[in-house]
């Protein structure tokens, strides 16, 4: 028992490490908080990712096939870093640093304080997520089975059998939950503490991207606290259901790829990117919300006319996005959401366009959207600021944040869209509806309240963007 709870608790460590020498690898002039909010999410999304490819071509999985993975990835970033043709792409094509714009460092104070609030929330999300363990029905039914299934059989195509939804969900999250399983056995549930180091995660980067543009650090830290205390956001990351990392994903991968676009960073891009292709394989609506938010940047980059897209950064998560795709087609059969659509156009055919079901979609939107029981006080803030400051988020004024709301409707429609398609073949509509669209709402929720703070703590200490801008590169390291 004491050998398996050493080994649950090293198995985070495992990731952030691996994670950390990525970071580190594609942007080693970034700061320690970067460093620190990207490591998990990467990797762990990494390694999974590496599983999930050498399985679907035949291989074994076990327990020595993931030790070896892991090794294989820390060798291939070894070699990587000492290529002088790297070291010699890496000082042409990236310059920028994500150090705050007006060059000066975080202090150590800060940090210190920052390193003991982070802290706390990990432990207070953390404990309930152990206490609950797998006890809630998506946890069960699905995301936990499935990663089980996965390990027991030694192959990804368990997934099709084990579990709710066959092959017809993303397996990034059941293959994390599959590393527990493997190397432990997972009997205390520790991979439970996927959801909140994930959401930890998103909250460090955030402000760290806020610090970036010159928001005060009280400001930040006021900001933390909200999203930390949004009810739904809260509760989800100790359940154990995917929606939390969804959202951790598109959020880090979000901001990340604003910044390396108008800073012009190309492995900045690189980061995002590669987050944003593991949040398309987290969750089902990823593709569509994903699509999106790359649709959004494209649009914010022509609008703006500022910063620049390199479009071969983008590449390793187009190439992730594609082989899951590939996957999906050829190993599932008539799941979410190849059937939802199919059910849509076939009664569309008939005639029925479920336009009442638009009407509730609406209707609950319209009572649910600021209640504080769910939302906390991020929707009203949020509200209030960005309609207050409106002329700031103007695109030639603040691109970064003109680029952020553009983005943040994506992930709002895509829900929309899943619901008005699932409810061509949902019997209780409305009860699925209430059920589910606060979770899938987080990431627009949580997109929002970002920029909103970014708006206004941007402006505290003088009001030009562009010299915001034209610092953060000039002062940068080259």
């Amino acid at each position: 028992m004491t050998l398996n709870l050493l080994t649950d608790l090293l198995i985070p460590v495992m990731l952030f490490i691996l994670g950390y020498r990525i970071v580190k690898l594609l942007k080693p002039n970034s700061h320690l908080m970067g460093k620190i909010a990207l490591a998990f999410p990467l990797g762990g999304g990494s390694l999974a990712w590496t599983i999930f490819i050498l399985s679907w071509i035949g291989v074994t999985y076990n327990s020595i096939l993931l030790l070896e993975s892991y090794l294989l990835l820390h060798l291939l970033i070894s070699v990587i870093s000492h290529m002088k043709i790297y070291k010699n792409q890496y000082s042409v094509l990236d310059t920028s640093s994500d150090q705050p714009a007006d060059g000066s460092l975080i202090s150590r104070y800060e940090m210190i304080g920052l390193a003991a609030l982070f802290l706390i929330m990990l432990v207070y999300a953390g404990v309930f997520s152990i206490l609950r363990g797998y006890s809630a029905w998506d946890a069960i039914a699905f995301w936990s089975i499935k990663g089980y299934g996965i390990a027991l059989e030694g192959t990804v195509l368990a997934g099709a059998s084990w579990g709710a939804h066959g092959l017809g969900h993303p397996l990034n999250f059941p293959l994390q939950i599959s590393f527990f399983k493997l190397l432990s056995g997972d009997e205390l549930m520790y991979s439970t503490l996927i959801s909140p180091l994930l959401f930890v995660s998103m909250i460090v980067g955030i402000y760290s991207f806020w610090r970036d543009y010159r928001v005060s650090m009280w400001v930040s830290v006021l900001g933390v606290i909200a999203i930390f205390t949004i009810p739904e956001l809260l509760m989800q990351s100790t359940i154990s259901y995917a929606n939390v990392t969804f959202t951790s994903y598109l959020v880090l991968g979000t901001l990340w790829s604003i910044r390396g676009i108008f800073r012009k960073s190309s492995f900045d891009q690189v980061l995002g990117g590669i987050l944003l292709a593991l949040a398309c394989w987290t969750r089902v609506e990823g593709v569509v919300v994903v699509a999106g938010v790359f649709g959004a940047l494209l649009i914010a980059r022509g609008v703006t006319k500022s910063g620049k897209i390199r479009p071969l950064a983008f590449l390793p998560s187009l190439v992730m996005i594609g082989l899951w795709l590939i996957f999906y087609i050829s190993a599932s059969s008539g799941g979410d959401p190849g059937g939802a659509i199919s059910s849509m156009m076939a009664q569309i055919k008939l005639g029925n366009f479920k336009l009442y079901n638009l009407r509730l979609i609406f209707g609950y939107l319209r009572r649910h959207i600021f209640k504080i029981e769910i939302w906390g006080l991020v929707a009203i803030v949020g509200v209030f600021l960005i309609s207050t400051h409106w002329k700031k988020i103007l695109p030639r004024e603040f691109p970064e944040a003109f680029a952020g709301l553009l983005v943040t409707l994506f992930p709002g429609l895509a829900i929309l869209f899943t619901f008005y398609t699932g409810g061509f073949r949902s019997i209780d509509f409305y009860a699925w509806l209430t059920r589910g669209a606060p979770r899938a709402s987080l990431p627009t929720a949580v997109l929002f309240f970002t920029i909103a703070i970014l708006v206004i703590g941007a402006y505290e200490k003088n009001g030009s963007l562009r010299e915001i801008e034209h610092e953060g590169i000039s002062n940068s390291p080259a």
